[in-house]
């Protein structure tokens, strides 16, 4: 069976066959077709991961039908996605433009169809990033010396020998992190009580998720950014909260459902269009919303579940940039800003944006770090910040942050 068939659906809405789609059957790459938003829907409540190409006939209806089909599940578990517009050809920079901002992941022109192995290509990079495995029909058949066959003696030596040498460097990560696995492994057989990560293992450890970036082992790194996640969520005491997200039902006659039976549910009222899409959104859109500043990944993961517990939703900034950018155009809720940062100071954001003019200049800015000193504390109230935690965060200092400065008493945002 072709392992890629469970991660690809291609959505047409009824349209021609489109030109993209006869290249992935032209090469046996068989993608799930639907025609209807709501299997996009139930699709993303699959949780294997997926890429969605979206084929319309402007950029506009591929981001309508995929982020309402988003929003109306967003309060369920849903897949590890990437989303691919294909549009025709006069919609290219509109595309460009999402694709920059991180609206979508990918585009192709489809209409006409110029670069035929373009898809092709994205299929294998992008389901790489979402930690699956291609399948042969979208891993390469053709060697080293094919490849280069035809070229000038020194320009195929040099091509040759730094290809070998990537790929002994590639077979000695994928060793770290077999060895790493198993480390974690052993480690997540223990008690909390008895739970310990020594310094070396954990700077080893970071610097293998500092390779995620890599797509050729990125499977190997996610798995074992999920073992890393789970060691940490029993360190920090994070309990999984889908039970408390499954709701009694009392519309049901008080019978409480699984999380099976409420996903198939929710999923059958809304293909008889007894459920609003429209009004899913609004209904997400009234929750509070916080901005997390933070470049770790790890750390990303444990903040924005935390977060969630607390009935919030969180957008990310993963650099200094993107954050004063979007603090710029967006008010939040409250802002949890990471001190050092890649491209930038935390203090330094926080002292622009409470000094100047916008719509964050009253937000709750509460600092993070692992830093412990006191003068490090006082110079960020200095620069406005409005109160300071410490790395890792504890599910209960954050859920305290959060009740005093999203309280029903808050004049700035409305009750949960």
């Amino acid at each position: 069976m072709n392992c890629a068939q469970h991660n690809i659906v291609f959505f047409d809405q009824g349209l021609p066959t489109s030109p993209s789609l006869k290249v992935l059957a032209e090469r046996d790459i068989r993608a799930v077709r639907v025609t209807k938003p709501v299997e996009i829907f139930k699709r993303l409540q699959e949780l294997s991961p997926k890429v969605f190409f979206i084929c319309a006939e402007n950029l506009e209806l591929v981001l309508d039908v995929f982020y309402k089909s988003y929003f109306a599940a967003r309060n369920f578990e849903i897949c590890n996605y990437k989303l691919v517009a294909i549009i025709p050809r006069k919609f290219e920079e509109e595309a460009n433009k999402a694709c920059v901002a991180g609206i979508i992941d990918d585009y192709v022109i489809d209409r006409p169809l110029y670069e035929k192995f373009r898809i092709i290509n994205i299929c294998r990079h992008l389901l790489l990033e979402i930690g699956v495995k291609p399948n042969n029909s979208l891993l390469s058949t053709v060697g080293f010396e094919d490849a280069v066959n035809g070229f000038g003696i020194k320009t195929q030596s040099a091509v040759l020998e730094s290809l070998r040498t990537k790929n002994e460097r590639a077979k000695e990560l994928e060793n770290t992190i077999a060895i790493m696995e198993e480390e974690l492994s052993l480690k997540l057989t223990h008690d909390k009580q008895t739970l310990q990560f020594d310094r070396a293992s954990f700077s080893k450890l970071q610097t293998l998720l500092s390779c995620i970036q890599f797509d050729d082992v990125k499977p190997e790194l996610i798995n074992l950014q999920h073992k890393a996640l789970a060691i940490l969520e029993k360190a920090l005491n994070i309990t999984n909260s889908e039970d408390a997200a499954v709701k009694t039902g009392e519309e049901l006659g008080g019978k409480s459902l699984s999380i099976e039976q409420r996903h198939t549910r929710v999923f059958n009222q809304l293909f008889n269009n007894t459920i609003d899409p429209d009004e899913i959104i609004e209904r997400c859109r009234s929750k509070r919303i916080v901005l997390l500043v933070e470049d770790d990944l790890i750390s990303v993961e444990l903040t924005t579940r935390l977060l969630k517990k607390n009935n919030l939703n969180v957008e990310v900034a993963t650099s200094g940039k993107k954050a004063f950018s979007l603090m710029r155009e967006k008010e939040f809720d409250l802002i949890l800003m990471d001190i050092s940062l890649p491209d930038s100071n935390g203090l330094f954001i926080v002292d622009k944006v409470t000094s100047t003019q916008g719509p964050n200049m009253n937000t709750a800015i509460i600092m993070l770090s692992g830093n412990r000193q006191k003068n490090v504390v006082q110079k960020a109230i200095e620069n406005g910040a409005k109160d300071y935690l410490l790395k890792p965060l504890r599910a209960k200092s954050l859920s305290m942050v959060v009740e005093k400065y999203l309280s029903v008493n808050n004049s700035k945002v409305s009750p949960v």
